[in-house]
């Protein structure tokens, strides 16, 4: 059973629980799922739908979750707590391209912050600095061997996180399931496929997990499902 709190003046629990247990955006596709023994990295784990969700699938791995907004991070970790996960570590930080410090925002009508403010369309935002790691440091300061699957949805940080990977370690993540952004810079989707592909994954996109977002003049946020080709394929 799922247990969570969220603060209800932001955002419907049930608006984010659809995601991840009835659409399944990030699993469920075809083989494209979570296993029992997998190391799992939730980057933009928000208030830990997917956590709690993918904590309950590797029961004998392990997830580690990344938020960097103070108020959703509190969040999250209520939520690790009450469902009773002792395979889940939490950081108050984000992924993005290197390790540092950034500026974060969020609009005070929503949960989701990012760090690209042109994504919100002129809304106020409230800024915070967060402190930030790449997914190189995922394996040199966190002492990562694997990511067996790498969840993200960090609102356009995607990108330079990715893009400022070491070439060595995408032979280390076996699956990446990510909500594409569109525009961030001058990157496009096809930017992304091309890249992935060339590092040595399959790519897919299902046209029915085609996710709305922000508004109608960003008309969608892709699901895109990355994983390492076989040897022989």
């Amino acid at each position: 059973m799922l247990r969570g709190k969220i603060d209800g003046k932001k955002k419907k629990l049930i608006d984010v629980i659809a995601e991840v247990y009835y659409l399944h955006m990030y699993g469920q596709h075809s083989t494209f799922d979570i296993e029992d023994q997998d190391i799992v990295v939730d980057v933009g784990a928000n208030i830990g739908i997917f956590t709690i969700y993918a904590a309950k699938r590797t029961i004998h791995g392990k997830v580690y979750s990344f938020e960097p907004f103070p108020k959703t991070f509190e969040i999250l970790n209520k939520n690790v707590y009450l469902n009773g996960l002792k395979n889940v570590e939490t950081f108050k930080m984000g992924i993005g391209r290197k390790r540092g410090v950034q500026k974060f925002y969020i609009a005070s009508f929503s949960i989701f912050n990012t760090s690209y403010p042109e994504l919100r369309n002129g809304e106020k935002l409230d800024e915070t600095i967060v402190n930030t790691l790449s997914i190189n440091d995922l394996f040199e300061g966190l002492n990562c061997k694997k990511i067996d699957f790498l969840k993200m949805d960090c609102e356009g940080a995607e990108y330079d996180a990715i893009f400022n990977t070491k070439p060595e370690y995408f032979e280390r993540i076996k699956k990446i399931v990510m909500e594409l952004h569109y525009p961030i810079q001058n990157y496009t989707y096809d930017d992304m496929i091309i890249f992935l592909t060339e590092k040595g994954y399959k790519v897919d996109y299902d046209e029915s997990r085609k996710v709305k977002i922000m508004n109608e003049k960003i008309p969608f946020g892709m699901m895109r499902y990355a994983e390492r080709k076989n040897k022989n394929e």
